[in-house]
């Protein structure tokens, strides 16, 4: 018989590439913010990211303004402001 691992908590987000976030800004666990080369990721004040949210920068820059909430789950691609 075999046993399964227990699944374990997201407890880190993730940053890869130029990602500014504002220090007031709130991230949760299993967050990825990814900017592709010559790409940007700016997080404003106030923002708060749920859960498993995924920003993916791409041929741009996402902007995600003061005060902006995203859900848990969220799928973000591409270059934009919200």
């Amino acid at each position: 018989m075999y046993a399964l691992a227990s699944l374990q908590p997201l407890t880190t987000a993730y940053r890869v590439g130029d990602v500014e976030i504002d220090p007031t800004a709130v991230v949760a666990p299993g967050v990825l913010l990814q900017a592709d080369r010559d790409s940007k990721i700016v997080i404003g004040a106030g923002v708060c990211l749920g859960m498993g949210t995924i920003v993916h920068a791409h041929g741009g820059q996402i902007t995600i303004e003061a005060g902006a909430n995203l859900g848990a789950g969220v799928l973000v691609v591409g270059s934009l402001t919200i």
